[in-house]
């Protein structure tokens, strides 16, 4: 069975949203590249 590793904090940074992880791994995602990924009718398009 696979270790679950939970996230210990999110953080809102300047240019991005950062993940941090039990493990101490950090996740940035780019404010743009969320934007990018939404599929919701107000982002769609929008960039």
């Amino acid at each position: 069975m696979e270790q679950v590793i939970l996230p210990d904090a999110i953080n809102l940074e300047d240019d991005a949203v950062a993940i941090l992880w039990e493990d101490a791994h950090r996740s940035p995602f780019p404010h743009r590249y969320l934007r990018l990924a939404c599929p919701c009718a107000n982002c769609v398009d929008e960039m």
